[in-house]
């Protein structure tokens, strides 16, 4: 009897350190002192060289993701002349979308955010949509006006290049996703039991 008491009274005591060294740590506050050299957070994302750009839900690379970064990554690369670059910045300004447009889609866009929508909005989004794309799409036969039959050619093989490259990665990732087959050589893992 005299051994349980004992072994009673150690387990006690053992229970009562692991509890008061837990609080005592928990009470513990941390007194570091603020660094008086700190500049404000605008001021090192600008130091950082990232152009004070806020990154939040949308992430560093911006809405669009790497491709955001990737627009005119096209035609780099192709040695333009100097008068190629002139009409090309002319065709990109003549197709810049007006502030007005901007002002209209941004606005709507709030009210898809707000839920209040109406269809009148939803089919001007539309009418935009496709006259956009009527835009992008003179502008790129007005591009490939621009070009000469090489940089033309130089451009598809980028093109053939990057769905070869597209293919491959895609390729990869189906292979991480499937199953992989149990390895004869390792013994199973034992069930785990059930309480």
């Amino acid at each position: 009897m005299q051994s349980k008491n004992r072994s009673f009274s150690i387990l006690a005591l053992a229970i009562a350190v692991v509890a008061f060294s837990t609080l005592t740590f928990a009470q513990e506050t941390k007194t570091e002192a603020p660094k008086a050299d700190k500049a404000p957070k605008a001021e090192r994302i600008e130091k950082r060289g990232l152009g004070g750009r806020k990154f939040g839900r949308m992430g560093r690379m911006g809405r669009m993701g790497h491709m955001g970064r990737m627009r005119g990554v096209g035609l780099r690369g192709l040695n333009l002349t100097d008068d190629q670059k002139a009409k090309l910045n002319t065709l990109r300004e003549a197709n810049r979308p007006s502030q007005a447009l901007r002002d209209e889609l941004k606005a709507i866009h709030e009210a898809r955010k707000a839920g209040t929508i109406t269809e009148a909005q939803k089919t001007r989004v539309a009418a935009i949509r496709d006259e956009m794309q009527g835009k992008r799409k003179a502008a790129h036969d007005q591009i490939q006006n621009i070009l000469t039959a090489e940089q033309k050619a130089q451009i598809e093989a980028r093109k053939a290049e990057m769905k070869q490259r597209m293919e491959t990665m895609r390729k990869r990732f189906e292979e991480r996703r499937k199953p992989r087959p149990a390895d004869p050589t390792k013994p199973a893992a034992p069930a785990k039991p059930v309480i």
